[in-house]
């Protein structure tokens, strides 16, 4: 039902939570899990001779549970609930509300574990936030909730005018939304997006931006009023539930260097067509739909694009050189915490083709709100990598973000990146990415196909923010670079060498700045310039940290001999 959905990187749990006796249910219900495991339930339905299914939220001990009109829609009947329990019941729908996209169905019982309403003008953006349901049936199959956990990763409103690329699979909704980067799967529609406090801040709805493809729900302050006649007990107390990861300080200091980008095109570039697949994993061929699906989602969408502001002082702001490709006839920037939403004008200066780097000047007014960025590497697999991006709202003050950690550190060689699990999207390349600290660690790079997107398996890509700090100049310059010169000894590694230290040689290209200097196939390189050589990769590093032309010494062992060489580097 939401198969179309793909969703950020997320954790999962098939929550096995349900392990308490019957004496600590009180003392399980108070460390917030079984409490909140207990509220959720499966719910299915007819309407029209179609079934409907999904998730629902338990909000009062007597019985009434709030979920979408994905789950309940008009003229639902055969309303059936389950617990977690394994207790069925037939529900009644009290209430149905198709300009909201909310339901509410009630079901005869009592003392059951409840959740207490949010107040959702409270969140902010990069606070935790979960999805709880009833995932692919996980309920109704296996008697367990699915838990995701992710953050609020931003606030928008989908207006009637400005749909921002929405894509509906049911329902009217244009209104406010909360974005999160909590996974939202087939099924989970219906059920409560929690905040950090353990409230619920939201219904999840199957709505999405084309532009973003994250999960988003129907704020809870928006359905709270109508809501007043049928809540006739005191609220749950919430459910305790751990101490979460807030990303929302990294926001707070960078939100005003964040701006849209607006282009105006003579000629918009040419799109690379989706790799071409016949056949899924199991050989059977795509249908029609599929074909379709994917090749609507390999095509950019006309929006907003993201950069950031790394010279303050002259309106520098820096973007994906994708963003900008092809003949433009126009560019604007808008600041995205700026009130008046002024557009400037802007200009590109330089580029880097090749890293997906392009620098533009603004022609704005010097603002004293802008912070300056810290550069850092990323040095470590594991760390926060948190990416902030224009809101894909135009009118919209705050800007969105999403969450990960860096995955692999020196991908694609010869281009000095590193690759994250937070969600990469049409809106978001161009985007500055953070550590938890607030260090600027590199640029979100457009490398990967948008397909490769949707795999969910940490495939984003960054550019360094030193190889960035280093390429700066040349950029101010006003340099238009398609390839970096990318220096190149001439060796090819022995294949199955793992058993020495040192890079032993099978093949000397001919004419190459190894072959000039007398390597031999056999060798074995130990040293290069200062750096010792027990792998391949530390060969591979020094000589990408190298320069074109440049004169190095190595050391290579030739039988029981240790011989220097020099060599001078010659281009790819």
């Amino acid at each position: 039902m939401i198969k179309k959905l793909i969703t950020t990187t997320a954790f999962f749990f098939a929550c096995a939570l349900c392990v308490f006796g019957e004496s600590d249910t009180e003392t399980a219900r108070e460390t917030g899990w079984e409490q909140l495991n207990d509220s959720i339930v499966a719910i299915q339905c007819t309407a029209g001779n179609i079934f409907f299914y999904g998730t629902g939220a338990i909000i009062q001990k007597d019985g009434l549970i709030i979920t979408s009109t994905s789950v309940i829609p008009p003229g639902a009947v055969n309303i059936r609930v389950r617990l977690n329990d394994r207790r069925d019941f037939t529900a009644k729908a009290v209430m149905i509300n198709e300009e909201k996209e909310f339901s509410v169905i009630d079901i005869d019982a009592e003392k059951l574990p409840a959740l207490p309403l949010g107040d959702s003008d409270k969140i902010k953006t990069g606070e935790s936030a979960y999805t709880y349901g009833n995932v692919l049936g996980s309920i109704s199959a296996d008697d367990r909730p699915v838990l995701s956990a992710g953050i609020i990763s931003g606030m928008y409103s989908l207006s009637k005018e400005n749909a921002y690329h929405l894509e509906q699979l049911t329902g009217k909704y244009k209104s406010a939304v909360i974005e999160t980067t909590a996974a939202v799967n087939g099924g989970i529609d219906g059920g409560p997006l929690i905040s950090q406090d353990g409230r619920i801040a939201g219904i999840v709805i199957l709505s999405y931006s084309k532009t973003r493809r994250l999960g988003i729900a129907v704020p809870i302050n928006i359905i709270k009023p109508l809501l007043k006649d049928l809540l006739t007990e005191e609220p749950p107390a919430a459910p305790k539930i751990p101490a979460p990861i807030s990303f929302s300080h990294i926001n707070d200091k960078f939100k005003d260097a964040i701006v849209s980008i607006k282009i105006t095109y003579e000629e918009k570039p040419a799109q690379a067509a989706p790799p071409t697949l016949n056949k899924d994993d199991d050989g059977k061929p795509f249908s029609r739909e599929s074909i379709a699906e994917r090749a609507e989602y390999s095509v950019m969408p006309d929006a907003l694009r993201t950069g950031v502001v790394i010279d303050p002082a002259n309106n520098y702001i820096l973007t994906s050189y994708k963003n900008i490709a092809g003949k433009i006839k126009d560019i604007k920037i808008t600041f995205q915490t700026d009130k008046s939403k002024t557009e400037y004008a802007a200009k590109t200066i330089g580029w880097y083709q090749d890293l997906d780097l392009a620098l533009l000047k603004a022609e704005a007014p010097a603002k004293d709100n802008i912070p300056n960025l810290s550069y850092k590497e990323a040095s470590d697999v594991g760390q926060w990598a948190i990416i902030i991006s224009v809101n894909p709202d135009p009118e919209a003050l705050e800007p969105v973000m999403t969450s990960g950690i860096v995955s692999a550190l020196n991908r694609l060689q010869n281009r000095k990146t590193f690759q994250l699990d937070a969600d990469i999207n049409y809106n978001n390349f161009g985007a500055p990415v953070f550590d938890i600290d607030g260090k600027f660690i590199g640029l979100a790079a457009n490398f990967t196909h948008p397909l490769e997107w949707g795999l969910n398996s940490g495939i984003g890509l960054a550019v360094e923010s030193p190889e960035i700090l280093m390429l700066l100049a040349d950029l101010k310059a006003g340099k238009k670079i398609e390839k970096i010169p990318v220096p190149f000894l001439g060796v090819q590694m022995a294949r199955g060498a793992m058993d020495i230290k040192g890079v032993r040689v099978d093949t000397v290209i001919s004419a190459s700045a190894a072959d000039t200097a007398g390597i031999k196939s056999g060798d074995i390189i130990i040293q290069f310039k200062s750096t010792p050589v027990t792998e391949w990769h530390d060969l591979a590093n020094t000589i990408r940290d190298s320069k074109v032309g440049e004169t190095v010494t190595f050391k290579v062992l030739r039988g029981d001999a240790t011989i220097e060489l020099k060599a001078v580097l010659g281009q790819r």
